[in-house]
């Protein structure tokens, strides 16, 4: 009924650390000592219960508190999952560019287009393991506003994101918090390196005049059209304009944008189709006109639909140097209009464009 006295020692816990060795031990010792009938119950004890503990190291209830064995096989299946949610999250990390550099960012959605807007300070300190933290493990884009937002994004190669993975694993290992928690949050990295991969993979980068420009996507999905044109294939992008320049006083106003969307024909023997072409360099880019400081970053997401499931795009946009106090404004508002830029009788030594670098629009395997 309980385990021999010398085999344990009681304690006020309800569980005592043992191993599986020590416990096969004490049951033999009941088995050579019992009778013909409980010997019987003894060996099937030790062949359903026991041998179900970990071979290194596992837990059983206290006699005192309980009389029935308690397999750590629980455990060991948690950590058993732990490895392989490591081991797919560092697969996920090996889809990353091994030798180039490249921006992690937070994801965006159909809902971001046309909303995320904003101006901010670039975040020139920002570690991979502190964006690994804040941007896979929550909702950021829950928690900031158009003005004064943080930068969520940080230059970086995928060595370093390996690094942060491990890292993290680490100091995970030791936290009170429960499995199934942590199990979830390592899901939904996994869900988000994915994701990772696939914006770097469509990103391109191009810098100019002291502007820095990169662009990237992402499908959304297929959308409904008129019934006779079938559906068309919904993809996001995200322009990031960040001022590198290393002069104070070297303001910058976004005037506009120009762009080309190609499509790629799913069957390469048929011609392509025209371009759509975009030509609005004076009339900002989602509603807005802002100016940018040294160091300040203008990022916005916008949307454009196909009929194929792969195109290209690419374009420029286009840029004043203003005076620092030129404030920020929206096309067509009243409040706040700064010298006309746009008008002819500009100084047109002032005015300049930046390439946008050739950038994808694709589908991914399996995304439709």
């Amino acid at each position: 009924r309980a385990l021999p006295h010398r085999c344990y020692q009681p304690t006020t816990s309800p569980l005592l650390s043992t191993s599986q060795r020590r416990v096969r031990t004490c049951l033999s010792m009941m088995i050579r000592s019992s009778s013909r009938s409980t010997r019987a119950a003894l060996l099937r004890l030790r062949s359903r219960s026991v041998d179900g503990l970990s071979h290194h190291g596992g837990w059983i209830s206290s006699p005192l508190k309980n009389r029935t064995f308690a397999s750590s096989s629980t455990g060991t299946k948690s950590a058993a999952a732990t490895i392989r949610l490591y081991r797919i999250l560092l697969k996920k990390v090996n889809l990353l560019p091994e030798s180039s550099t490249f921006l992690l960012q937070p994801v965006f959605t159909d809902s971001s287009a046309g909303l995320e807007a904003r101006v901010f300070p670039a975040a020139n300190n920002t570690t991979v393991s502190t964006w690994y933290n804040r941007v896979l493990h929550q909702d950021v884009w829950n928690h900031v506003s158009s003005e004064g937002a943080a930068d969520f994004s940080v230059w970086t190669n995928r060595d370093e994101v390996r690094k942060a993975v491990r890292g993290s694993f680490r100091s995970q290992s030791t936290t009170p918090r429960p499995m199934v928690e942590l199990h979830r949050e390592a899901i939904d990295a996994v869900k988000n390196v994915s994701a990772q991969a696939e914006l770097v993979r469509n990103m391109s980068v191009s810098e100019e005049n002291g502007i820095k420009i990169s662009a990237t996507s992402l499908f959304f999905g297929p959308v409904s059209a008129q019934p006779r044109d079938g559906y068309s294939l919904r993809f996001g992008y995200r322009i990031r304009i960040q001022n590198v320049s290393s002069e104070e006083d070297d303001y910058v106003q976004l005037l506009g944008r120009t762009w080309n969307i190609q499509e790629v024909p799913d069957n390469h023997d048929e011609p392509a189709p025209d371009p759509i072409v975009v030509d609005a360099p004076t009339t900002g880019a989602v509603g807005h006109q802002p100016v940018l400081a040294p160091g300040h970053v203008f990022e916005y997401v916008s949307q454009c639909d196909l009929k194929a499931i792969q195109g290209k795009m690419k374009g420029a946009m286009h840029f004043a140097r203003v005076d620092k106090s030129t404030p920020s404004v929206k096309p067509g508002s009243r409040e706040g209009v700064p010298p006309d830029a746009t008008s002819p009788d500009y100084d047109q030594s002032k005015l300049f464009s930046v390439p946008v670098a050739e950038f994808t629009l694709e589908v991914p395997t399996g995304g439709i």
